[in-house]
């Protein structure tokens, strides 16, 4: 992989790079590719929880289709995102699972960030012995450590 294009670039190079090999959306792989373009949103609505985060792309499904299909003479919505390229990235990505007939089966290529807060947390909890103010730190479940990973269905 070229130095200047890889998973740890600009938004640019994140935009762009997809997996070599795809997989099927599955059961659950349509909601977490919603989550994914509301995490490159951002704007706050990064720290929403999930379902908060579903619906805040089920209420901008025009803005994101109208994204996918016409990125320059469109309305641009994706342009607002903090993460821009990504966020047309997952735009175009959802807009052809939705149009794919079967978004179980879709082929998706795209790398979805992965909230993985409580495993991050209770590692770190544990190798610092630092279980007992465990109840108070997980109420404040909206952190966001985020990992790129395929979580596609093999």
């Amino acid at each position: 992989m070229h130095p200047y294009l890889n998973h740890l670039g600009s938004d640019l190079c994140r935009g762009l790079l997809e997996f070599g090999v795809g997989r099927p959306l599955g059961s659950t792989g349509l909601r977490w590719l919603k989550i994914h373009l509301a995490n490159v949103f951002a704007g706050g609505v990064d720290k929403l929880s999930f379902s908060e985060r579903v619906a805040f792309v089920d209420q901008n499904i025009d803005n994101i289709k109208n994204s996918a299909e016409r990125p320059l003479e469109g309305n641009r919505w994706w342009s607002g995102a903090e993460d821009p390229f990504q966020c047309l990235a997952a735009c175009m990505s959802l807009r052809d699972a939705l149009e794919s007939g079967d978004v179980e089966k879709y082929i998706c290529f795209t790398p979805v960030q992965q909230v993985l807060f409580y495993c991050f947390f209770l590692l770190h909890a544990v190798c610092l012995d630092f279980l007992v103010s465990l109840p108070s730190i997980v109420a404040y479940h909206r952190m966001a450590h985020v990992m790129v990973c395929n979580i596609m269905q093999p």
